[in-house]
Order: C-alpha cells, then structure tokens, then sequence
C-alpha cells in the first residue's frame, strides 16, 4: 500500500511538471493555458489582455532590435527602431510589475511565428527591409490600439484601468508616428 501511495505521488509529480512549461517554451500560448487553468470571469479576461499586449511589445521590441542594426534604411527609421525598443520594454515592465501578487502569468519568450518573421526581415534589406517593419510596425500597433481600447471599456480593474488611460494615448502617438515614417520607407532606391 505505501508503494503504490509513493508510485501515485511520483506519476502525480510528473504529470503536474508536464504541464509547467519551461522559460524557454513560455510563449503566448503557454501563459494563456496557465491563466486558463488559474483565473475566471472578470480576472481572465484581464489576464488574456496583459498577456496579448506583453507579447504585442515582445514583438516590437525583437523587431526593433533587427532594425536597429540594419544598414541602408533611413536614419529616422532607425530611431523609431531604437525608441521603439525601449518605449516597449518599459510597457513590459509596467505590465510585469501590474501582474505582481497576481496569478497571471506572462509570457517568457517569443513564438515561432515570431521567431520566423524576425528571421525574414533579417535576411531583407534596404527598401523591401523598410517597407516590411514598418507595415508589421503599423499592423500591431493597430491591433494593440483596438486591444487596449476595449479592454479600457471592459476592465472592472482600477489599476489596469489607469494605466490604459496612459497608455492608450502613448500608442495612439507612436502609431501616428510610424504612419509618418512609412513615407521615408517609400523613398528608398
């Protein structure tokens, strides 16, 4: 009997590690089934929101990074890159430091997709190089506009609540800005 009680114990130890991802493989999806498991109703839905727009900035930022150290685009559109990086690693640790105490999980890395698009604008120079960041650059902005904005419309919660009313018009700002910037990709032999 105290065998099969220590053989069920260490098959429940498995199972339960199975199911913990390791930092390296925490990716969107990852955190979005532990918050699954872990929070409901009003809670989960922040949760769902924090998670989409953390990974929205992992996305800004890796992108950014890849910018940065390209060769051949337009000076300004390297110092969006640059501002891009950092203005998004400081909306990480806002969205870090609101999760603490809390049973949400972020993500701790990127996807695949993510992973495979960095790879491509890597490979993409001058023009074609321009032109793709900044159509990525402007499609995530959007979606984090709309993301942000109905989750401000959602939220019962005063502390994401406060920080969207500063946040949203921060993204509002970049997204115009990037809108500018694509004019500079355009002109590019």
């Amino acid at each position: 009997m105290k065998l099969l009680l220590i053989n069920l114990f260490l098959v429940s130890c498995f199972v339960i590690s199975c199911n913990q991802p390791t930092n390296e493989e925490q990716t969107k999806g990852a955190a979005e089934d532990l918050n699954e498991e872990t929070l409901s109703g009003n809670a989960k839905k922040d949760a769902d929101f924090i998670v989409e727009a953390y990974t929205h900035s992992l996305m800004l930022r890796e992108y950014g990074h890849v910018a940065m150290e390209k060769e051949g685009i337009p000076a300004a559109i390297t110092e969006f890159a640059k501002t891009s990086v950092e203005f998004n690693e400081n909306i990480n640790k806002q969205l870090t430091q609101m999760t603490v105490n809390t049973k949400i999980v972020l993500p701790t890395s990127i996807g695949e997709n993510v992973l495979r698009f960095k790879e491509k604008l890597q490979e993409t120079r001058g023009k074609d190089f321009a032109e793709k960041y900044m159509n990525v650059v402007g499609e995530i902005q959007s979606k984090m506009i709309s993301d942000y904005q109905k989750a401000f419309n959602r939220t019962e919660n005063a502390q994401l609540s406060e920080w969207l009313q500063v946040a949203i018009p921060q993204i509002n700002e970049r997204e115009e800005y990037a809108d500018q910037l694509s004019a500079y990709a355009d002109d590019i032999e």
